[in-house]
């Protein structure tokens, strides 16, 4: 931007050079904020619970449908896993115990 540019900017919004000068970096300061929020969007991508639900329940089927050697793993990995998914907790730490689970 040359300063006629500035100046031009200036005069059609009725602002002093300074003003269009703090105008227009807070412009950019919000497209690089956009900008940063839409790159972390795209490296965390949101969680899939229906998914991870799902799949603890079919596991958990799979451990009782095994019977006494099932009640192992089904009492000390995935049961406290369900109760923490059925309190409500949405963390990614329980996200990915779930799914990690085999």
């Amino acid at each position: 931007m040359t300063k006629g540019d500035l100046q031009e900017v200036a005069a059609n919004n009725g602002l002093t050079e300074e003003e269009a000068i703090d105008a227009i970096l807070d412009s950019i300061k919000t497209q690089l904020a956009i900008l940063a929020v839409q790159e972390w969007k795209k490296k965390n991508p949101p969680l899939d619970w229906a998914a991870a639900e799902a799949w603890l329940n079919d596991l958990m089927s799979s451990y009782l449908s095994i019977g006494a050697a099932g009640f192992p793993g089904l009492t000390l990995f995935l049961m406290p896993l369900k109760t923490r998914l059925e309190n409500g907790e949405r963390s990614k730490e329980l996200y990915d115990a779930i799914m990690k689970c085999e």
